[in-house]
């Protein structure tokens, strides 16, 4: 019964959040969540993948630094730059995406990663890290 209370309450509550318009949201028809996965699906899968190869066109000079050096103010600056000259120009959330940068290479974070993947191996406690 208690479930059944909770469930048939929470739902149109859930419902209603993800639904709701976003601040962000200028347009285009889609709101709340659904407008938030879009985006999501045009940035991070690529669907729309031109802003991506701008961005390192523009970015690289300034990714080849050591990261210590690397004006993080001015990759966001290339990055907004890339994205407003693309085809995601119009995206309702482009002012949310944004970008940081680790205090490793790649090469480092793999070896991390292979390391934890090697001291994992050998205690056997049954647990799945992921190191990131």
């Amino acid at each position: 019964m208690y479930i059944c209370y909770v469930y048939s309450h929470t739902l149109p509550l859930f419902i209603d959040t993800t639904s709701a318009p976003t601040p962000s949201t200028t347009g285009g028809g889609q709101t709340g969540l659904h407008s938030h996965l879009s985006s999501l699906s045009r940035f991070f899968l690529l669907e729309h993948g031109d802003f991506f190869i701008q961005f390192m066109d523009t970015a690289e000079e300034e990714l080849r630094r050591e990261v210590k050096d690397i004006p993080i103010s001015r990759v966001k600056a290339l990055l907004t730059m890339a994205v407003q000259s693309s085809t995601l120009a119009t995206d309702p959330h482009r002012e949310e995406l944004t970008c940081s940068l680790a205090s490793h290479n790649l090469i480092q974070h793999l070896h991390l990663i292979q390391m934890a993947g090697e001291s994992s191996v050998g205690n056997n406690t049954g647990k799945l890290c992921v190191y990131m």
